[in-house]
């Protein structure tokens, strides 16, 4: 009985780690969008030093099995909408790569 429970517990943990984005997949992803948005919306470089760390906290955020896409989606961009201008914002509302996942 005892080595039925902690076989089910090495399992898991091994799905949750495996499910689980890596940190450094997280900072590529994040640098990787981030560039795209500095180019596409022209992003000064405080903006994009604000926007990759925001852009990093989604993608952690992302990579948890208990992840809430619409959630975190929303939260992004929320803080997006302090670090972007309004014609930055307009633009990034328009194009549609930048808030749906590939």
């Amino acid at each position: 009985m005892r080595t039925r429970f902690y076989t089910m517990l090495v399992v898991l943990f091994a799905a949750f780690q495996a499910s689980a984005m890596s940190v450094e997949q997280s900072r590529n992803e994040a640098w990787f969008l981030t560039d795209k948005m500095a180019h596409e919306l022209r992003l000064s470089n405080y903006q994009r030093d604000d926007v990759y760390e925001v852009n990093y906290d989604y993608f952690r955020a992302l990579g948890h099995v208990t992840a809430n896409y619409s959630s975190n989606i929303r939260m992004r961009e929320q803080k997006l909408m302090y670090i972007l201008t309004v014609a930055q914002w307009n633009e990034y509302c328009r194009l549609s790569y930048f808030t749906t996942p590939c």
